[in-house]
């Protein structure tokens, strides 16, 4: 029976119950004729700017100005002259639909689009591009996802199945399995590429494949399939809260996702985790005209059509249609071909299946409720700018809905409380700041709610915490690149982690790939692709010189404005990168990405970036009645409540992890994080592309593709395939896995890995061009290893085929000796039965039976009963020593899975504490170098103030000279007057002397006047500089201030660390403690059954005096390592009682084994049983010991990593203690503090000093304990020696007990042939008596 499926390519036929994918096989004789027509004209591709590419044949060939020109008669009937340089060449037509585009003749964009069109045209919407798939989005539903195509891909190597999502995610299940090595598939492209269904296939490929290997599993514990089952819904959940309709996409993720899904090391799936980023939180405010806010809440509105029987809309107070509510209205209501009611059950059923209770439920739908509540509320203004909430009945329902008072939220919209120094004051607000803090607080519970459902479903399937998780395959979704008409902060962020993921694609595919040609010695030329992305992610995030994202939060550290944002920004960068341009008449900047240029309006990005919500309303959320809501705003503390000095601190933490932390601060974390886990494991890369931007089916717009394939680095991926080599074995590798190829080319004995490679190359005859030999690898072109692979499984087929027909007839050769063996053992019961019946009423056998109770033989049961109970009593403590081991187990996975957090969590704060430094240093300098500009302004005003007064004392000076001079000239006139008149001429002479100097002392006095002018305005600049200098050192204050909190707050969960590790060396002592106890109790147990040798418990009474003895020393050690010398002695004890149990029951078991060879054979094999598994009970109980062991030490080093984060978070803290009297030795302000600051000093150097000296116990103590475990050591081995000594003895006499075993069997034979010839006497005499 054989299926069509052209959209596979090929045929599905059934093959042993299954059906099996074949690729389809066209006719030879169309492919002849089509090769010949295309043979006998020149072909070439044409470039056209509509099209892209239009194929055509030369008509004629001449010499151009600029080169040869070629006049090209086109498929669409034009005739065009085109020069050659304009032209590419065309592949022949054997090489359409290629699966592998790596695998074309010619390769070019023309020919890459070409194969794409037909392929897509066919329906083939995956491709292989060298290394990775390319996928097409179809915009309709294809049949090539049942679960018939799922069982066709396992386990099928690359070639043997049409390229699919569902190859690749079996490559990376089968790389993890065999290599041990995580993986991750990542599916990039632009929004409506199709990578969120590609996501879902991926994930579903993998539950299923591993659903079968849970079938197949006869040891799994857990519920079939519950696990896979609840990682597949996990998925309608995301999207109905998640997910919601753009312009082109209908279902669009609007936040970035990365599953972690984690197998066991049989490949089962041992749990999942789901990591989010980046919600598109102002869908819920505002929608474009042809988008839609989030599916659930048009799912929650048509609720009432669903088959729900929770009537969740009516107790959510929700009427109406989607038209009655805000945030609703400005978008599109429906989607064609979508029921949100129907969708609205399958979210209903999704939710059932992850165990969601109905309050769990309802609360998730009460925020998406609220946040349609506070949408309709409305807010006026009257003639004074008084603003006032005119219809009460939608805050009503939102309060009802949130559990919170009406009038206080009312008053907290309209007139908030802010922190102004340390009082709070009621602020009145603007109608545009009302709205904006109702449309705030929607954004913020959206968000908020939706990562508390992320964590609901974390925990759902998050069951590897309580597993053995081996590995782990991630797949990552995440929003691809975006160009807007208006691209705001949003976008810069999505087009950033879109830029570090194209860079770790590039890494990945050409730069590692050709480093590792150059590492290995092949002969190779490095060549460059291009696509360097480093200067633009430099340009977004470095912080010296400081990036974009480092400047916003340097402004928003401030408090400056956009405008000065954009100023700054534009001094940085400006002429200093050609990756960033300014912009004229508008706030904003020009970005060269990877993809294309995009300009970024800053309007109002410091208010994003900073996400400040009013928190008066927050913290009437954080009472809320209802605990989900309260839950949700949990870090918002009332402040009433704390004191004062905690306020601030109670701000930064709710920011976050004790530090100032932004919203560009928190994405850049976690896509640092997320790059982190990625270069780590092994990538699969899918690329997803639109076809076209109509999203109509089968439409291929080439443009619109070619510009995808450069932007994601196709070509140069197929080209660096074709000319590299991307397979690559290590020698001892290639050796094992292919030397049954050729296994006499080999020659016996040691032979060095890279010859042994060479010789199996050349007895494989393999083409020197396909492969070469590198330092440590071998590496082959592509298909190469395929081929090897199939050359290897034909020759283990024919000799598993071998092995086979001799396992075969053995087998059946040993059946036909069984069947001759019961023949024979059936005559022999049938004569048995016989001679039973013939003397079952001899009256001596009926005195036989009646004795034969009373002889010892029939102890033989009694003894094999006693010792099942024995080998149940051993079996019971075996099961219990498993429990314990399986408990110590768990607390080293909890002690190891805290350690991970606190690593992670510190590593964090140290990379926030060192962005902090470089803002606060570089807020220093500029201080500093403001400083020192005013100082400079301050001495040149001062210098000339004094040259000022120089001259001022100088004309004072002048002044009183001239004054005495008048003086003296009046005394003069007064005796001139008694003069004769012929001196009249010469005292009017001085009188115009006079005169004169009268009118120079007037010109002096005005200009004392302007100098005092002068003067009054310098000392007025003078207060203006010195009030400058002290709002300076104010801002210095607060700056101090907020250090400090931060070393409290550093101190504080310094302090936390140091109790939870008390905590946990407590618990760790309480549990050795229990364990000690619980073991004597076994021991006791032990010796009561070991009571009847004396010998023995003369021994263990001396083994328990000197371990006695060994613990009065172990104990002058440290306190906080006698749990740990208990436990090895309580180890040592277990172990010296369990072989001396094993000794006696061994002893014991030989006894009556070698008593109970009088009888039957049958009971001979039960002994030997019970002997065997008392054994395997020894051996099980030394595993046990050592895997208790290894427990405890593994408790040790989590207990000393934890040490080890409490000194570096002491070095931090020292650190920030450093910057802190670094910023009070510059700024020269606040004396007192320095005190303070060295008495904090002090006690972290205090710290210090008492954790080295509780170091240096440690080790003192490690050295006494390991000079004590070594003479435990030699005790045991003494004590091993007499124990060995003891059992040749016991071995002794189990051997004279054997002889006299054969003397008694020899005389049971002689009674027996002697009872025999009596009861031949008796029956001659009987018959004599008869006669």
């Amino acid at each position: 029976m054989v299926i069509r499926s052209d959209s596979l390519g090929g045929s599905m036929m059934h093959m042993y119950g299954q059906q099996v994918l074949l690729k389809s096989r066209t006719n030879e004789a169309v492919d002849a004729v089509a090769q010949a027509a295309f043979n006998e004209k020149k072909w070439l591709w044409v470039e056209d700017s509509q099209e892209g590419f239009i194929a055509g044949y030369v008509t004629s060939e001449r010499k151009g100005p600029n080169g040869d020109e070629y006049e090209v008669y086109l498929n669409n009937g034009k005739v065009r002259t085109v020069n050659a340089n304009d032209t590419q060449k065309m592949n022949p037509p054997k090489f359409d639909k290629m699966e592998d585009m790596a695998e074309l003749s010619i390769l070019n964009e023309a020919s890459v689009t070409h194969n794409l069109r037909m392929r897509y045209q066919d329906n083939l919407i995956y491709t292989y591009s060298g290394l990775f798939l390319v996928a097409l989005n179809p915009y309709r539903k294809l049949p090539i996802y049942s679960d018939s195509v799922v069982q066709s891909y396992k386990n099928k190597r690359r070639g043997e199945m049409p390229p699919h999502i569902y190859a690749v995610t079996d490559l990376a299940y089968h790389d993890m399995l065999q290599d041990k090595e995580n993986q991750t598939i990542l599916i990039t492209g632009e929004s409506g590429a199709g990578k969120t269904e590609n996501t879902k296939k991926s994930i579903q490929y993998l539950a299923s494949i591993a659903l079968d290997k849970f079938a197949s599993s006869a040891t799994s514990t857990r519920d079939g399939g519950k696990l896979e089952k609840q990682i597949l819904e996990a998925n309608p959940i995301l999207e109905a809260f998640g997910n919601a309709q753009t312009i082109r996409n209908n279902n669009s993720s609007r936040f970035g996702k990365f599953i972690r899904i984690e197998f066991s090391s049989s490949g089962q799936i041992a749990g999942g985790n789901i990591q989010w980023y980046l919600l598109e939180k102002s869908r819920v405010a505002f929608q474009a005209p042809d988008e839609r806010n989030y599916h659930i809440f048009y799912q929650l509105m048509n609720s009432h059509r669903s088959e729900s029987k929770d009537n969740f809309k009516q107790e959510l107070l929700l009427d109406g249609d989607c038209s009655d509510y805000r945030f609703l209205r400005s978008g599109a209501r429906f989607i064609e071909g979508v029921d949100d009611a129907q969708e609205y059950n399958v979210l209903k059923n999704a939710m059932n299946i992850m165990g969601f209770s109905r309050k769990e439920q309802l609360d998730f739908l009460r925020v998406v409720a609220a946040i349609l509540h506070l949408g309709n509320i409305t807010v006026t203004a009257d003639r004074s700018d008084q603003v006032q909430l005119p219809d009460i009945r939608p805050i009503e329902r939102a309060c009802h809905v949130l559990g919170i008072p009406v009038q206080e939220f009312m008053k907290g919209l309209l007139r908030p409380k802010i922190l102004a120094g340390r009082d709070w004051v009621a602020k009145a607000q603007s109608k545009t700041q009302v709205m904006y803090s109702i449309e705030a607080l929607a954004k913020a519970l959206y968000e908020r709610s939706f990562g508390k459902l992320v964590d609901r479903i974390n925990k759902a399937i998050d069951q590897a915490r309580t597993s053995h998780s081996s590995n782990f395959i991630g797949v990552l979704d995440i929003a691809g690149f975006e160009i807007f008409e208006v691209n705001s902060f949003e976008q810069l962020c999505i087009n950033y982690t879109n830029e570090r993921l194209q860079q770790f694609f590039n890494h990945n595919m050409f730069t590692l790939e050709q480093e590792e040609y150059r590492k290995e010695g092949i002969d190779w030329k490095f060549r460059d692709f291009g696509l360097h992305l480093q200067p633009t992610i430099d340009l977004i995030d470095k912080n010296n010189p400081v990036g974009i994202l480092s400047c916003l939060d340097e402004e928003c550290l401030i408090g400056s404005s956009d405008d000065a944002f954009m100023n700054k920004l534009n001094t940085l960068w400006k002429g200093k990168s050609e990756k960033y341009e300014p912009v004229r008449f508008k706030k904003g900047f020009i970005l060269h990405h990877y993809a294309a240029k995009v300009e970024y309006s800053t309007e109002g990005w410091l208010k994003k970036n900073k996400d400040p919500l009013n928190e008066t309303v927050t913290r009437l959320f954080a009472t809320s009645s209802e605990p989900y809501i309260a839950s949700l705003f949990e870090d918002y503390l009332e402040a009433d409540a704390i004191s004062d000095s905690a306020i601030s601190r109670t701000r930064m933490m709710r920011i976050g992890g004790g530090s100032f932390r932004t919203v560009g601060q928190r994405h850049k974390e976690q896509l640092n994080s997320l790059m982190e886990t990625l270069a780590n494991t092994t990538p699969h890369f899918v690329r997803c592309i639109i076809p076209n931007t109509e999203k109509k089916p089968g439409k291929y717009q080439i443009p619109l593709v070619l510009e995808q394939l450069r932007c994601n680095g196709v070509l140069e991926g197929i080209r660096i395939c074709r000319d590299g080599f991307p397979n690559r074995l290590p020698y001892a590798e290639f050796k094992k896995r292919y030397e049954i190829l050729c296994a006499d080319a080999l020659p016996p004995g040691y032979i060095d890995g890279r010859e042994a490679a060479k010789i199996l190359l050349t007895a494989l005859d393999l083409d020197e061009n396909q492969y070469r030999l590198g330092t440590a690898k071998v590496f082959f072109r592509v298909g190469v290893l395929a081929d090897l692979e199939d050359i290897r499984d034909q020759k283990l087929a024919s000799i598993f085929t071998g092995i086979q027909a001799h396992a075969r007839g053995h087998s059946a050769r040993r059946k036909i000796q069984r069947r001759a063996a019961q023949s024979e053992m059936i005559r022999v019961i049938q004569k048995n039965a016989r001679k039973y019946i013939e003397l079952k009423e001899w009256p001596w056998w009926k005195l036989y039976l009646r004795i034969k109770p009373l002889t010892t033989a029939n102890r033989a049961d009694n003894e094999i009963r006693k010792k099942e109970q024995e080998k149940k009593a051993v079996q019971a403590e075996l099961d219990k020593v498993r429990q314990e081991k399986q408990y110590l187990e768990q607390q080293h996975m909890d002690l190891g899975r805290e350690k991970k957090t606190i690593e992670e969590q510190f590593m964090s704060e140290l990379r926030m504490a060192a962005d902090e430094k470089d803002i606060l240093q570089r807020s220093l300098n500029q201080a500093q170098a403001k400083t020192k500009d005013l100082e400079q302004e301050i001495e040149t005003l001062a210098a000339e103030l004094e040259g000022v007064e120089d001259e001022r004392d100088q004309l004072v000076l002048s002044n009183k000279q001239f004054e005495l001079r008048v003086t003296e000239l009046s005394a003069d006139l007064e005796e001139s007057q008694q003069i004769t008149a012929s001196l009249q001429q010469e005292l009017a002479q001085k009188t115009d002397e006079y005169n004169t100097l009268l009118n120079d002392k007037e010109k002096e006095v005005s200009k004392a006047l302007n100098l005092s002018e002068l003067e009054m305005a310098l000392q007025k600049t003078i207060i203006d500089l010195r009030d400058a200098l002290n709002q300076k050192e104010v801002e210095l204050t607060s700056t101090v201030t907020r250090l400090q909190d931060q070393i409290s707050e550093l101190q504080e969960q310094l302090t936390k660390e140091k109790t939870q590790h008390r905590e946990l060396q407590d618990t760790h002592h309480s549990i050795l403690t229990q364990s000690k106890a619980d073991t004597e109790k076994h021991a006791t147990e032990l010796r009561d059954l070991k009571s009847q040798s004396s010998e023995k418990v003369s021994e263990l009474r001396k083994l328990q005096a000197e371990l006695s003895q060994a613990n009065v020393n172990a104990e002058k050690t440290k306190n906080r390592l006698e749990g740990e010398l208990s436990d090895l002695r309580l180890e040592l004890e277990r172990k010296q009682v369990a072989w001396r149990a094993s000794a006696k029951i061994c002893g014991q078991a030989q006894a009556d084994l070698a008593k109970s060879q009088k009888e039957t054979e049958h009971e001979r094999s039960l002994r030997e049983r019970v002997d065997a598994d008392l054994m395997q009970a020894k051996e099980d109980l030394r595993k046990l010991r050592r895997d208790l062991h290894d427990a405890c030490e593994e408790l040790e080093e989590s207990n000393n990593g934890k040490k080890a984060i409490e000194q570096e978070l002491s070095i931090v803290s020292s650190t920030f203690g450093d910057d802190i009297r670094s910023v009070h030795d510059l700024g020269k302000v606040k004396q007192d503090w320095e005190t303070r600051l060295k008495a904090l000093e002090n006690e972290l150097a205090e710290e210090k000093s008492k954790l080295a000296i509780s170091e240096k116990a440690r080790c003192k103590a490690e050295r006494e304990l390991a000079e004590e475990q070594e003479r435990l050591e030699d005790l045991f081995t003494q004590k091993e020696g007499t124990f060995e000594e003891t059992k040749l003895i016991l071995m002794k006499e189990v051997q004279d007990l054997g002889e006299k075993l054969e003397v008694e069997r020899a005389a049971k034979e002689d009674a027996q042939s002697l009872l025999r010839r009596l009861t031949k006497e008796i029956s001659g005499i009987v018959g004599s008596y008869d006669v």
